[in-house]
């Protein structure tokens, strides 16, 4: 009997999310990705332009060892805002008609930067400080090597859920009468469900992402998703 598995989720948006994906060869991030929906594991701090009347220009968050920076045109004259910001260099160098951007962490940090971010959602509140954010980013170190790319919630209430797949399930050849187990491991806000499905019917819906079945029998046999 061949099962296979595939699974669909159903999870919660997540309103607070930093995600760091970097891919081999990424000089910062070291290929490696770093997640986490907790407010509790990041800062998000902004800073005013030169007219403290205006709303922030620069925000940085601090996650996982690293600072993630994103700055407006000509900061001492204009505020971010909901758009997009493509073009970015790195920051603080960043020339005035180019918004800035800089990913450093660990000792580790750029010469040359080119990216981009896109606001999605942002609320200031009576301090001039980040209430809300909905930020997404991608970024080149050196502008030539392998991309670094993520997003940021922090008190969204925007953002839709987000669902990141660390274990994806396997075909199996499993001989009759004997168990079988169908693991699939997802990254999200629980709490999550997997829909099991067998020949396009919902077979069982689970919260931990296992499917066991203790003995395969002929009417197991079939697609699985």
């Amino acid at each position: 009997v061949i099962a296979l598995l595939l699974a669909t989720l159903t999870v919660r948006a997540q309103s607070n999310l930093v995600l760091f994906v970097s891919a081999p060869g990424d000089a910062i991030g070291q290929g490696n990705t770093y997640v986490t929906d907790d407010p509790n594991n990041f800062s998000v701090v902004s800073y005013l332009p030169s007219n403290p009347l205006n709303p922030p220009s620069t925000v940085v968050v601090s996650a996982f060892g690293y600072d993630f920076t994103f700055c407006s045109t000509d900061p001492g004259l204009y505020s971010l805002s909901v758009g997009a910001y493509p073009n970015a260099t790195r920051w603080p160098f960043n020339i005035p008609s180019s918004p800035g951007i800089d990913i450093s962490g660990y000792y580790q940090g750029c010469n040359t930067e080119c990216g981009s971010f896109q606001i999605n959602e942002l609320e200031i509140d009576s301090s001039n400080q980040v209430s809300r954010l909905w930020l997404t980013f991608y970024n080149t170190c050196e502008c030539s090597m392998p991309p670094m790319a993520g997003q940021i919630r922090y008190n969204s209430q925007l953002a839709p859920p987000v669902i990141i797949i660390t274990l994806q399930p396997t075909n199996q050849l499993i001989y009759s009468g004997n168990p079988a187990v169908m693991a699939l491991n997802a990254i999200g806000l629980a709490p999550m469900y997997y829909n099991w499905y067998l020949n396009g019917t919902n077979a069982a819906v689970t919260t931990n992402g296992l499917f066991a079945i203790p003995s395969i029998q002929a009417a197991n046999a079939g697609d699985r998703k």
